[in-house]
């Protein structure tokens, strides 16, 4: 993420650095008291979203809040994975430049109108990959892939570090195991920049590949919001299919 910050040059997470800016983003980056007392303010966009009924993805995942091993808390605040939070991001980006130079409304709007295009074109390629694998077991790493799993149809049927912590218990091991076993689940997860040493393990006793993802676009190749969203689903589809 830091590196990811400094290279400036992501055409989504350019806006995710105006959005902190100017002052939309209040629920990610306090985070912690979010934590504490359940107000996520930058779910206000995400209720927006589920008020629209675009959405299909979220208004069919009745598990995601309770999911086993979701442990943000009731809010999950890893919402730029959707490509539709994407989109509503865009919109309030968008809409506060303009309040703030008017004079340019039309300039920002066609801006806005390209993005929301480019969105709807990538979103479509990213269906046409996760739709042959739509009902292969998807395990991650930890628990930021729900709202992009929703929206495209993956089946997610657990994490492998459960409630967002950074290690898995014997337990949880052993129940990993017995899904592996029963679900035919032929890879799992990790994540880049992250210690894979408990994964490789994992995959080396259970005879299972693994794949890594990227949940902050900081990976080479991943130029744009659209690049980073398309490139996780590329790495999906060629490690479980």
């Amino acid at each position: 993420h830091d590196e990811h910050e400094k290279d400036g040059d992501h055409d989504g997470h350019d806006d995710h650095d105006e959005h902190e800016k100017d002052g939309d983003h209040d629920g990610h980056d306090d985070h912690d008291e979010h934590e504490k007392d359940g107000d996520h303010d930058g779910h206000d966009d995400h209720d927006e979203h589920e008020k629209d009924g675009d959405h299909d993805g979220h208004d069919d995942h009745d598990g995601h809040d309770d999911h086993e091993g979701h442990g943000h808390g009731e809010y999950d605040p890893h919402y730029w994975l959707s490509a539709e939070n994407g989109k509503i991001m865009a919109n309030n980006i968008a809409n506060t430049i303009i309040t703030m130079d008017p004079d340019n409304s039309a300039y920002y709007q066609a801006n806005l109108a390209a993005f929301e295009a480019s969105m709807d074109e990538v979103s479509q390629q990213i269906v046409e990959l996760a739709t042959p694998i739509a009902s292969l077991p998807f395990i991650p790493l930890h628990d930021a892939w729900y709202y992009y799993s929703a929206e495209f149809g993956l089946n997610l049927v657990d994490n492998f570090f459960p409630r967002g912590g950074h290690e898995s218990t014997p337990q949880h091991l052993a129940e990993l195991t017995e899904k592996v076993e029963n679900l035919g689940i032929t890879a799992i997860f990790s994540e880049i920049g992250l210690d894979v040493s408990s994964v490789q393990g994992f995959a080396n006793d259970n005879d299972v590949s693994i794949g890594v993802l990227d949940p902050l676009g900081g990976s080479p190749g991943m130029e744009t919001y659209q690049d980073f969203l398309l490139e996780n689903m590329s790495r999906i589809s060629n490690s479980i299919k």
